[in-house]
């Protein structure tokens, strides 16, 4: 995984709010999401690429003075850490 991440957040306030929420699918495994939220978060910067776990992909957050957008581009398969790959269809456990 590589992240970077600086956030500055009110220690004083649990404010938490969904504005929107909007995701779609890009092929067999892949998808994605845009997200809007109003938090106590006052700055925050964060790119993350994930891979070899569970939903890989790509995480951006950009937050100002409590209004949050988020990205979000994924695989939506599951990693099987015993045999280092994704999970077969028929692998697949659901808990």
């Amino acid at each position: 995984m590589i992240k970077f991440n600086i956030e500055l957040e009110n220690p004083w306030s649990d404010q938490f709010t969904s504005l929107w929420s909007t995701f779609g699918k890009v092929g067999k495994n892949k998808g994605w999401e845009f997200n809007g939220y109003l938090d106590n978060t006052l700055f925050k910067f964060m790119i993350a690429i994930t891979h070899k776990q569970d939903h890989p992909g790509l995480y951006i957050q950009v937050a100002l003075i409590g209004f949050k957008i988020e990205f979000i581009f994924y695989d939506s398969r599951h990693w099987n850490y015993d045999k280092n790959r994704f999970y077969l269809p028929e692998e697949q456990e659901y808990e």
